[in-house]
């Protein structure tokens, strides 16, 4: 999750798609649904690394400044989460959320395979097809 709308417009979509799809799917199989194996969906949100060039003659940033925008990073998202376990809650589909810091490439990627996730849903941030 991030902050875009193409964000929460992948959300909705797989939630609207796929989870309640594959929620049709169990109710109508031949199969026990206690037999089913328990699906998942985390909700991820990656952090920017709080980084600041300052020239070696000035000295590292103040500490009030790199935990003030730490902090400022946190609040924003547990926001961002919120908003979206709220449209989870609206369509009655149990989420987690988890927050990592790093470049989101890869933390997106360590955290499919950590968690051996079947399915990654993104947005795609509102680029046509001719720029993806």
């Amino acid at each position: 999750m991030d902050e875009s709308e193409g964000s929460l417009h992948a959300l909705k979509w797989a939630l609207d798609h796929i989870i309640r799809l594959a929620a049709a799917a169990a109710v109508v199989g031949d199969s026990d649904p206690a037999e089913q194996p328990a699906g998942r969906l985390v909700l991820l949100h990656v952090q920017q690394p709080v980084n600041f060039f300052v020239p070696p003659v000035v000295g590292p940033p103040p500490v009030l400044v790199t935990e003030s925008v730490k902090k400022s990073q946190e609040e924003n998202s547990a926001r961002l989460l919120s908003k979206a376990m709220k449209v989870c809650m609206e369509r009655e589909v149990e989420a987690q959320t988890m927050t990592v810091e790093g470049d989101p490439k890869e933390m997106i990627c360590e955290a499919v395979d950590k968690m051996q996730a079947d399915i990654l849903v993104l947005g795609s941030r509102g680029l046509s097809k001719w720029k993806r």
